[in-house]
């Protein structure tokens, strides 16, 4: 909801996700980075609000279509690749992704 104007645009956000994960299922994409804590690219921690009321934490809109659709792709958010270990290990996950297809 943007708190400014209190208008929802949850289902106009997700239509977008959809049509979004579609244009992206088209592309050989071997892994993917978001952006942390975003309403609509976090994988995780991202603040869920009821009635302009922090409620709990989950995933974004975008990140959960991504996840849904392409279960298996190595996904990261880029607040997690400045540790050396993840962001090795996001490599080589992408890498063999990409040579399973």
């Amino acid at each position: 909801m943007v708190i400014r104007t209190r208008q929802n645009l949850t289902v106009p956000m997700q239509h977008f996700c959809r049509m979004e994960v579609i244009r992206l299922t088209g592309l050989a994409l071997s892994g993917f980075i978001f952006k942390a804590r975003s309403p609509s690219c976090g994988l995780c921690r991202v603040e869920v609000f009821n009635e302009g009321v922090s409620a709990a934490t989950g995933r974004g809109l975008f990140a959960e279509a991504m996840v849904r659709q392409f279960p298996l792709m190595p996904m990261e958010e880029e607040e997690t690749l400045h540790l050396t270990a993840v962001r090795e290990f996001f490599i080589q996950r992408v890498l063999d992704y990409h040579d399973t297809d």
